[in-house]
């Protein structure tokens, strides 16, 4: 289970599916892929941070490997920000060592911006180049076409190996950029579950979720954007192309005002 920070990743929601199991699970390191040549560090800035002994201390951008130990499976959690450079040695690097844990499914996960509205179910698609997950699952064939991430290439060489693979992008409101997207996360956690029965421990997130979701509430009737919101939500149900680019501008100027 594979999620990037960044281009595939609106409000690092995937990301966080891949961290909420490793908070409620635990996990053991199975290795890390270092920088290296993959990361334009001006882009991915290293932290520093000051440890308990008052010792500065400073942590490289990386891609982990986790081994956790569900009840069900063993899930093989592969979680970093996005490469920068040279993704085909990146992925033979990552393939050779998630290969050497004999995974039987590789799952891709990742976030898009939509014109979806806060006030509503966030929806969640799988999408799949297997025929006999595609059936047993009940999942899409991809269709996409133009431009991928790093799930993408990764979910590709997982399929051209042999290991079926299978993609879910969730989705977040198109004028939320901001993380967390706590709901968008347990959305995408709920639709794990549905297909492959893995019964996850949600924690919190559902409290959490509906937090963020009467903020977004207060944030839109205190600036006059119910109607806005309303409208999203009608249109995105009938299919149109609804207002979100200009919910988005409000949102915008709203946080803008506040913070000057």
């Amino acid at each position: 289970m594979m999620a990037f920070s960044g281009w595939n990743d609106a409000c690092d929601a995937a990301s966080d599916v891949v961290s909420h199991i490793d908070d409620v699970y635990g996990s053991e390191p199975v290795a890390q892929i270092a920088p290296g040549p993959y990361y334009d560090l001006q882009t991915h800035r290293p932290l520093v941070s000051v440890d308990a002994d008052g010792h500065r201390v400073v942590s490289w951008p990386s891609t982990e490997i986790l081994l956790s130990r569900h009840p069900q499976a063993d899930l093989i959690l592969v979680r970093g920000p996005e490469p920068t450079f040279r993704w085909l040695e990146f992925c033979d690097e990552l393939f050779a060592v998630v290969q050497g844990l004999e995974p039987v499914l590789a799952v891709s996960l990742g976030c898009v911006s939509a014109d979806v509205a806060h006030t509503q179910d966030l929806p969640v698609r799988a999408f799949t180049q297997n025929a006999e997950l595609a059936v047993s699952l009940g999942a899409s064939a991809t269709a996409h076409e133009g431009f991928t991430g790093i799930t993408g290439v990764m979910a590709d060489a997982c399929d051209a190996a042999g290991i079926p693979a299978l993609r879910m992008w969730g989705s977040v409101p198109s004028y939320v950029s901001a993380p967390p997207s706590p709901k968008a996360t347990l959305a995408i956690i709920q639709e794990l579950d549905r297909l492959l029965g893995l019964s996850l421990d949600v924690g919190d997130l559902p409290q959490r979720a509906a937090l963020w979701s009467r903020n977004l509430d207060e944030l839109a009737t205190e600036q006059g954007l119910d109607a806005h919101v309303a409208s999203i939500k009608e249109q995105s149900n009938d299919g149109e192309q609804p207002v979100g680019d200009h919910l988005a501008d409000e949102i915008l100027g709203f946080l803008r005002r506040r913070t000057t």
